[in-house]
């Protein structure tokens, strides 16, 4: 551990305008013991945690780490910490937003593997920053528009893990799900879901007294059927695009 990371902590969260480990820790949903024995040094923290911390103080995460002299935020940095937080920024921020959609009609969303939602989530919201370190692809701003009754800050892209749901997705195929659905009514409708930390794609139907109907376009005609309080839905498919 560098022997200053502590203290560039402390630093940058005093500058920041927080007054206390705790005060800063409960603005950001961090657990506030944790970040107190980062802070005060009796226990090191990684390269997930210093970006966390570095967008939440702008300042850069190698830094903290002491792998860079240079406390501000490089242009990646500040690009990722504007991912799905379009409408809070302000500045300096949000001018490179403005002139990343500009040059390209692009804007940056977190990418996932889909093995990734059974062993990254727990209680933690999706976006929190606890659950940052991932992979950022660009996306046409305008085709995220078009995506009806979609909120844009939980919107992320996965990868198809596999053919079960061929010929509709294949495996490999470029995948956005809409993180905030969660109401299976639509039988037409391709979730992503999560049974005993198993991940799968998948169609759902509600049965009467709690249940559902799981099957799969690869086999169309068998279904199972099981309690739907046995299953954490992820989300829903809402964008397919095609293997590359």
């Amino acid at each position: 551990m560098d022997i200053d990371q502590h203290e560039k902590l402390r630093t940058s969260r005093s500058v920041a305008g927080y007054k206390s480990a705790a005060a800063a820790a409960q603005a950001f949903g961090w657990n506030v013991s944790t970040y107190r024995h980062h802070e005060n040094g009796t226990r090191g923290f990684g390269q997930d945690h210093a970006k966390a911390y570095g967008r939440a103080f702008n300042v850069s995460p190698a830094w903290l780490l002491g792998l860079e002299e240079n406390r501000e935020p490089n242009s990646f940095d500040k690009i990722a910490a504007l991912v799905n937080e379009p409408d809070e920024i302000s500045g300096e921020w949000k001018e490179l937003q403005d002139a990343l959609y500009q040059a390209t009609g692009n804007v940056l969303v977190h990418h996932f593997q889909a093995h990734q939602f059974s062993v990254l989530y727990t209680s933690l919201p999706l976006f929190h920053d606890e659950n940052q370190d991932h992979w950022l692809r660009p996306f046409s701003k305008a085709l995220l528009e078009k995506l009806a009754n979609v909120a844009p800050n939980l919107i992320c892209s996965i990868d198809a893990p596999d053919d079960s749901m061929s010929p509709t997705i294949k495996k490999g195929d470029l995948l956005l799900l809409d993180t905030g659905a969660q109401d299976v009514a639509d039988p037409d409708a391709i979730w992503l879901i999560s049974i005993d930390g198993n991940v799968m794609i998948t169609r759902m139907f509600r049965l009467p007294n709690g249940r559902v109907s799981l099957w799969v376009d690869s086999q169309a005609n068998r279904s199972t059927e099981m309690d739907f309080v046995e299953i954490r839905v992820k989300g829903r498919i809402v964008w397919i695009g095609q293997s590359v």
